[in-house]
């Protein structure tokens, strides 16, 4: 799984996920990275990631998966079947970085749901 984004505001570009287990992923901070943003192993950091596809486009899959990842699937379930295609319709019309943006928005909604 390819992906791109930031660490601590340190730009990343087209890197690895390491899939870990069924769900979780991995991935490795070198000590560049670690330089750049002055931090050592063990230490926080804020993350953000937007997934790479080449087709360039997320499909529904790819967007209920991400749902499953972030425990909101059976929140998206629960919606009515229009509500579901208009989101997902939303987030597939956009361009890959608002994609990501756009299912962020949805996983906060769908979380709020879960309460």
């Amino acid at each position: 799984m390819k992906v791109s984004g930031t660490i601590d505001n340190y730009k990343i570009e087209s890197i690895n996920l390491a899939k870990l287990g069924d769900h979780d992923k991995l991935i490795s901070i070198n000590d560049k990275i670690r330089k750049a943003i002055n931090k050592s192993g063990g230490d926080n950091v804020t993350v953000t990631l937007y997934l790479l596809t080449s087709k360039g486009h997320l499909a529904k899959k790819e967007v209920l998966e991400t749902f499953e990842d972030s425990g909101v699937l059976n929140a998206f379930n629960n919606l009515t079947e229009d509500d579901r295609n208009e989101m997902i319709g939303k987030i597939t019309s956009l361009k890959s970085e608002d994609e990501s943006k756009m299912i962020l928005k949805y996983i906060n909604q769908l979380n709020k749901n879960n309460d």
